[in-house]
């Protein structure tokens, strides 16, 4: 007969071995400090939306080449800001707003049928230059609606076109579920600049 009771040579080594990893993770816990971060608020206005209305989510970017991230978000009220988080501070300094460096209206937001942003990308359209000497490559910002329009921006923001891509891709019988954006420095024809 087994007493049930007895604790086992592995079990015994499973117990101190956790024993142990707590001790070493207890011992690293200070090592961990917040330091200054940046918010930006965002204003919504609940008249103009319904509730399923939901915005591309914000990233960071590199708009103009200079090797300072910015941040590329949306808001309600159909435009798009880029943003520059405010740079570190010292220890308890608290957070910080992040600075609207740039904003542009897109759409203009109508109380019957709401316009709503669907995708936005950055990316280069100006292929890799083989010297690395020359200047640095900027970036566009190719924003998606939801009535199928499509607008390209340069790195300061100012259009370079815009398409309506509704009589290509709205039609009744068919549901779109997700839309992605590819920005690419490949031509499809030439003289195309990606």
């Amino acid at each position: 007969e087994v007493d049930e009771r007895v604790m086992y040579l592995r079990d015994f080594l499973a117990v101190v071995l956790a024993v142990c990893a707590m001790y070493i993770s207890l011992q690293r816990e200070g090592s961990f400090t917040f330091r200054k971060a940046w918010y930006h608020k965002a204003t919504k206005d609940d008249t103009l939306l319904f509730e399923t209305t939901r915005l591309p989510p914000p990233f960071l970017c590199d708009l103009n080449g200079d090797g300072q991230m910015e941040i590329l978000t949306t808001t309600y009220d159909g435009k798009v800001q880029l943003l520059r988080p405010a740079p570190p501070g010292k220890f308890g300094e608290g957070f910080a707003a992040a600075k609207v460096i740039a904003e542009l209206q897109v759409v203009e937001i109508p109380m019957v049928k709401p316009v709503h942003f669907v995708a936005v990308r950055t990316g280069f359209i100006d292929p890799m230059p083989e010297d690395l000497v020359t200047a640095p490559r900027k970036e566009v910002v190719v924003v998606m609606t939801t009535d199928w329009r499509v607008f390209c921006y340069d790195h300061n923001l100012n259009k370079l076109w815009e398409r309506d891509l509704s009589e290509h891709l709205g039609h009744r019988h068919s549901a779109t579920h997700e839309v992605s954006i590819l920005i690419t420095s490949h031509t499809v024809r030439k003289r195309d600049r990606g």
